[in-house]
């Protein structure tokens, strides 16, 4: 099997009309989107990856940009649903009984001053 460095894939990429930076290849082939790349770490200046050159002859490379935002019904309809499947699960809720309502310990009436 015919392998190359990703340098060399490049090259094959440039040819190909695929204008890739050098960063944006070498997270592809972390990532595992070239398949048969092997990692060899027993180069003494450092890591090398090996890429078969089939593989980055027939490569695709992703969508560019953001994923496309959902349609707002979609939106509502996620959250409708998320919502009714929190409320079922936590079954009907009961009133507190002799609970005293919260507040700051104020007994409401006038603040300081002459009566």
């Amino acid at each position: 099997m015919d392998m190359v460095t990703t340098k060399e894939a490049l090259k094959i990429l440039q040819v190909r009309g695929l204008d890739v930076p050098y960063p944006t290849l070498a997270l592809w082939v972390r990532e595992g989107r070239f398949k048969g790349a092997k990692l060899d770490e027993s180069n003494p200046r450092g890591a090398v990856w090996y890429i078969p050159r089939k593989s980055v002859e027939t490569f695709e490379p992703p969508e560019r940009g953001r994923p496309a935002k959902p349609k707002a019904e979609e939106t509502t309809d996620a959250l409708n649903r998320a919502f009714r499947t929190a409320t079922e699960s936590a079954g009907p809720r009961k009133a507190p009984t002799g609970q005293k309502r919260a507040g700051n310990g104020h007994s409401g009436g006038r603040k300081g001053g002459k009566k």
